[in-house]
C-alpha cells in the first residue's frame, strides 16, 4: 500500500472519530472499499479497547472485588 493510501486512511479515520457512530456509515460510503474496510476495522479496535478500559477502570476502582488466582478452576469442568 502506498503512503498516499495510508494518508487517506488516516485522514478518514480521524474524521470518523469525530462523528457519532450512527453517522459514520454516511461518511465512509464515499470512499473505496479497501479504505472503508480498514477504517471500519480501526474503529472497531478502538471501540473494543474503550470497553476494556472501562472494565479495567471499574475493576481497579473497587478493591473489594475478588481476584481469581492464576490456575484456579472456574466451574465444574
Amino acid at each position: 500500500m502506498t503512503a498516499d493510501r495510508w494518508r487517506q486512511i488516516e485522514q478518514l479515520y480521524k474524521a470518523a472519530q469525530k462523528v457519532p457512530p450512527n453517522e459514520r456509515a454516511a461518511l465512509l460510503e464515499s470512499t473505496d472499499l479497501e479504505i472503508r474496510a480498514r477504517v471500519e476495522r480501526m474503529l472497531e479496535v478502538e471501540s473494543g479497547s474503550q470497553i476494556l478500559d472501562r472494565a479495567t477502570a471499574g475493576f481497579l476502582a473497587d478493591p473489594t472485588r475478588t481476584v481469581i488466582a492464576p490456575g484456579a478452576q472456574l466451574g465444574p469442568y
